[in-house]
């Protein structure tokens, strides 16, 4: 994937598929706004700079990808993608961004999808501090878990989907026992049970699968519609059949001059991505109440105690005691179900092929004794022993080598972004070292760089956009 072109309320700015520096020679001209509308321009979300707000622009993206050349148009939430053989789509992105981004990445994992942002963009305020988890850019998250899932084709969403219900009661535990500290008086209203019935979460769940087993069945008959259509092109080009046009011409019917074959073929893919995601959500739902079910045979009702978080309060009428002894089973149980998880992802071949690329990076980077021996490292939740410098390049070293795998496994190239590179502590000498790895492991990847320092002799750019004074002057 390449930037051809970006249009801002009808002022161009050319990347011509080519490296980009955009620079200027003080602050406060428009370079981190004209990426973050470079990410608008994708279907994301992302917050507006001072004095622009990105819902008013008129914005239109033309890139290439897959040696195909695309057109995106948005206004606020509207958003229109057509290509070259004029195939449109036109989605809301509050109710069809996943759809927006899987057409623009090219990429039908969710998992991957839904992490994407955070490997090929480099936010100035956030991005150079972000290792393995956290804040991309605004409401945009990372989390190194589920993107090794998406990658590995390992499943822990019945790991996570346990975890956050354990985590959610047992936050809610800890903010009851602060009431009862400083003993505070509350007076509450007669609870009514709201839990959803066994009988009713039962039908829910017949109700679910049967829908899964439909969707099955329509993904297969896509699929298998899909492939007859490939062999039936096959058998045409192959059979040497001959028309005889209008103008008296005798031409040979081959796959290429067959009307409507290729943009029949998108559609179809589109079919399947769509009703995959919508499986995924399934899937999700029916593991949560399946989960339910468990619980309520599981289920012991313990006077005076707080019981479940989802829905269930208990009186007042229970000691410190008895709800630190809750927090401290679901600690337990939580910590249980980390090393699962850890188990699992720890196995995944996935996990020891990132770790040694990180190693490699970093040794080129110049950070290879920052890291720890073993491949769990790619985990670690210990930054604070890192600061400077030697976070930044430990960070750039994780991130490229998580999108060469993403690379890997889409087949394609993502534009590397990178807003204010020698942010913080960096020195020219540790931007020489970034820039090295670059032209030895990305040579294909498009990059486009934003800051008021010169880089000419650090990348070859061959294309420049200045910012003078307003990004739309």
């Amino acid at each position: 994937m390449k930037i051809k072109e970006l249009e801002i309320n009808g002022k161009k700015f050319n990347f011509e598929n080519e490296n980009t520096f955009i620079f200027s020679h003080k602050n406060s001209t428009g370079k981190t706004t004209l990426l973050r509308c470079l990410l608008y321009s994708f279907g994301y979300n992302v917050p507006s700079t001072k004095g622009i707000r990105f819902d008013n622009l008129e914005i239109k993206l033309f890139y290439t990808s897959n040696n195909k050349e695309f057109c995106v148009y948005r206004r606020n939430n509207f958003i229109t993608i057509s290509d070259v053989h004029d195939t449109v789509y036109s989605m809301n992105i509050k109710q069809d961004q996943n759809n927006v981004l899987s057409i623009i990445y090219g990429i039908n994992n969710p998992l991957i999808l839904d992490n994407i942002l955070g490997l090929h963009y480099f936010d100035q305020e956030k991005g150079w501090t972000l290792l393995n988890r956290g804040i991309v850019i605004g409401s945009i998250h990372f989390k190194i878990e589920d993107l090794i899932e998406g990658l590995g084709e390992v499943n822990i969403s019945k790991f996570n989907i346990e975890l956050k219900k354990l985590n959610d009661e047992r936050k809610f535990y800890k903010q009851f026992l602060k009431l009862l500290e400083v003993q505070k008086e509350y007076e509450y209203s007669e609870y009514k049970d709201t839990d959803e019935s066994t009988k009713s979460l039962t039908s829910k769940l017949r109700f679910l699968n049967i829908e899964k087993a439909k969707l099955n069945r329509e993904i297969k008959e896509y699929l298998k519609i899909k492939n007859n259509n490939s062999k039936l092109l096959k058998f045409i080009d192959n059979s040497g059949i001959r028309i005889r046009t209008k103008s008296g011409d005798v031409e040979r019917v081959t796959q290429d001059n067959i009307v409507g074959y290729k943009e029949n073929q998108g559609l179809i893919d589109a079919q399947i991505e769509r009703k995959k995601r919508y499986e995924y959500e399934l899937q999700k739902e029916i593991l949560n109440i399946q989960g339910k079910l468990n619980d309520k045979l599981k289920l012991v009702n313990i006077e005076d105690q707080l019981s479940k978080l989802n829905g269930i309060l208990s009186s007042l009428a229970t000691d410190e005691g008895s709800i630190n002894e809750i927090i401290n089973q679901h600690t337990t149980k939580i910590s249980e179900i980390n090393k699962k998880i850890k188990e699992v992802l720890y196995r995944s071949k996935i996990t020891q092929k990132i770790y040694e690329r990180v190693l490699r990076y970093s040794n080129i980077l110049g950070v290879r004794g920052s890291i720890d021996g073993k491949s769990d490292f790619i985990y670690t939740s210990n930054l604070k022993r890192y600061s400077g410098a030697k976070l930044h390049l430990l960070v750039f070293a994780f991130k490229l080598a998580l999108l060469k795998e993403v690379q890997n496994k889409i087949r394609h190239t993502l534009p590397i972004i990178l807003d204010s590179p020698m942010t913080g502590e960096l020195d020219y000498k540790n931007l020489k070292k970034m820039f090295k790895l670059l032209a030895l492991d990305f040579k294909k990847n498009q990059v486009i760089v934003s800051s008021i320092y010169d880089l000419d002799a650090y990348y070859k750019w061959n294309k420049k956009i200045e910012l003078k004074n307003r990004m739309l002057e």
